[in-house]
C-alpha cells in the first residue's frame, strides 16, 4: 500500500480524534514531517497510535505525533510516523434574522 495512502487515512482518523472538542477537517492539517519506514503488504493489520502534544482541547493549533503500525499483534513494525498540526477554522457566521 502506498505510504501516502496510509498517511492520508491516518490524518483523517486523527482529524476526528476523541481528544478534540470538535472534529477538525483533515484538509486543515499541516504535516511537519513524515517518515515512511516500512512497506505495508495487502491484508496486513494496521494500527494508528496518536500522542497529543500539549492540550489539544484548548491549544489554538493542536499538535499530534502519529504512528501507523503494520503487521500481526506482537510483531508489529512502524510503517509511518509523523508530526501534525491542525489549524482551527471558524465555521460560517450566521446573521440573526
Amino acid at each position: 500500500m502506498p505510504g501516502v495512502v496510509l498517511l492520508d487515512e491516518g490524518l483523517r482518523a486523527l482529524a476526528a480524534h476523541r481528544s478534540l472538542t470538535e472534529p477538525i477537517a483533515a484538509e486543515h492539517c499541516r504535516l511537519g514531517a513524515a517518515k515512511f519506514l516500512s512497506f505495508v503488504r495487502p491484508g496486513e493489520a494496521l494500527r494508528l497510535e496518536v500522542e497529543v502534544s500539549g492540550d489539544a482541547t484548548t491549544a489554538s493549533v493542536p499538535a499530534f505525533r502519529l504512528k501507523i503500525f503494520a503487521g500481526p499483534v506482537g510483531d508489529e513494525r512502524v510503517a509511518v510516523s509523523g508530526n501534525v498540526t491542525f489549524e482551527r477554522v471558524a465555521g460560517p457566521s450566521v446573521e440573526p434574522s
